[in-house]
C-alpha cells in the first residue's frame, strides 16, 4: 500500500510549468497537484488507473451480490459506478 510519503507533491504552477516531467514521473508513481496548499488533483498512469477502476468495478458488483444475497427482496438498483464516485460527498465539505 502507497504511503503519503510516497507521493510527490506539485503546486499547481510548478505542474503547469514542469508538465512533461510530471506527465513522465506519473509513469512510475502518484503525482498530487496541490492548490492554494491543498491536494486538488491527482496524476496517474493510465494503466494503473484502468486497474484501479476495473478493480472497483469488481469490488463494487461482489457488494451488490453480498446485498442481494444478505437481504432478499432488497432493491438491488445497480447505479454505475462513475456516477457513485461522482456524487460521492467530500467530507471536508468541499
Amino acid at each position: 500500500m502507497r504511503r503519503l510519503s510516497d507521493l510527490e507533491f506539485y503546486t499547481l504552477a510548478d505542474a503547469k510549468r514542469e508538465f512533461s516531467e510530471v506527465i513522465q514521473k506519473a509513469k512510475e508513481q502518484e503525482i498530487v497537484i496541490t492548490k492554494n496548499g491543498k491536494p486538488a488533483a491527482m496524476i496517474v498512469d493510465f494503466r494503473r488507473y484502468v486497474k484501479i477502476m476495473d478493480f472497483l468495478s469488481e469490488v463494487y458488483d461482489l457488494f451488490l451480490m453480498d446485498i442481494g444475497l444478505c437481504a432478499p427482496g432488497f432493491p438491488m438498483e445497480k447505479r454505475a459506478l462513475d456516477e457513485l464516485l461522482l456524487n460521492t460527498k467530500d467530507d471536508r465539505g468541499d
